[in-house]
């Protein structure tokens, strides 16, 4: 009797079937009780879904699903399926192993841009000994957009380099050491001051599209770094590549890092490509970990069975 369902379109659903049944004894789960897609015998017995992109209208097909858990941080892919139940609690991953990759990724790309990492690697395919000179990390502002678990995080480690941490989001956040801006009235001021923007916004209808060529105009150009720096590591729908591959061209950004992308793989004709002062990354920044994802669910419904409550419930009204 299949009770619970791992569903993806875009990842192995064996691999994860895999895990979840790997990780099932620890919690007192019987791994029988676990099915992926399309390999399921009674529909009408599945309580629990796990999934990443899923077939459409898959929630259609669940009469007696009880939750819905998402196998990665954005979901947006989710919200976007008009025949998702409006019921159903839909559970996001809140993983300590992706925080922690995310936070590699983020100071990784922060250094690079602050030393002028790309500049360097020109010069060195040139063969050109450049006598050169970066900032102290202290002097430049570097700025959040999106300060939920990942952003939070990552404030924290470039706060711990020396870098001037500022942060902004849809409400304001109390983290020791950085300057919390909120709201659309709050923007710009946060925008003003950022040399290095970091994009960890989710994708929501408020933040679709919403860094533009003029967007990027109002970053701070003269500060310490001597232009301004963009690193997208949240979801590739809040940004708009061809405004970015233009700022790139005409130096209204100095330089660029990019995990996420509008449409991916990354199309072959894309303007990014071939760019020296642009780092691509294949949305790796913070991939997550099967087993401690599959633990992390198969503990919650564990509990759930038991009468426990769900945590990190989305909210839909947001859409985080």
């Amino acid at each position: 009797m299949h009770k619970i369902l791992i569903a993806s379109l875009k990842q192995s659903n064996q691999g994860w079937y895999e895990g979840f049944c790997a990780m099932a004894p620890q919690v007192s789960i019987d791994p029988n009780e676990i099915a992926y897609w399309p390999q399921v015998k009674d529909l009408n017995q599945v309580e629990y879904l796990a999934v990443w992109k899923p077939p459409h209208d898959i929630c259609a097909q669940l009469p007696n699903l009880k939750a819905i858990f998402n196998l990665g941080a954005g979901v947006d892919h989710l919200l976007l399926d008009d025949s998702l139940p409006k019921h159903l609690p839909i559970v996001r991953i809140v993983d300590e192993n992706l925080t922690r990759r995310m936070g590699e990724y983020i100071l990784l790309q922060s250094l690079y841009h602050l030393r002028s990492m790309g500049k360097l690697r020109v010069a060195q395919h040139q063969k050109i000994w450049l006598n050169h000179y970066d900032p102290d990390a202290a002097d430049v502002c570097i700025g959040i957009m999106g300060l939920g678990e990942l952003g939070s995080h990552c404030a924290k480690l470039l706060h711990q380099l020396g870098f001037k941490t500022i942060g902004w989001s849809n409400s304001a956040k109390n983290i020791a050491g950085i300057d919390s801006y909120a709201g659309p009235a709050e923007l710009e001021a946060f925008l003003g001051q950022t040399e290095i923007l970091i994009n960890l916004l989710p994708h929501t209808q408020a933040t679709e599209k919403m860094v533009t060529y003029e967007f990027l105009g109002k970053l701070n150009h003269t500060g310490a770094l001597g232009g301004a720096s963009y690193i997208a590591a949240g979801r590739g729908k809040t940004h708009v590549e061809v405004d970015i591959a233009r700022a790139l061209r005409d130096g209204r950004l100095k330089s660029a890092s990019m995990d996420v992308f509008e449409q991916e793989p990354l199309a072959q004709d894309s303007p990014l490509w071939g760019l020296d002062n642009l780092v691509l990354t294949p949305h790796n920044s913070a991939t997550s970990d099967r087993k401690t994802v599959s633990l992390q669910i198969l503990q919650q419904i564990a509990n759930h069975r038991q009468g426990g409550a769900l945590k990190n419930i989305v909210d839909l009204k947001r859409g985080y």
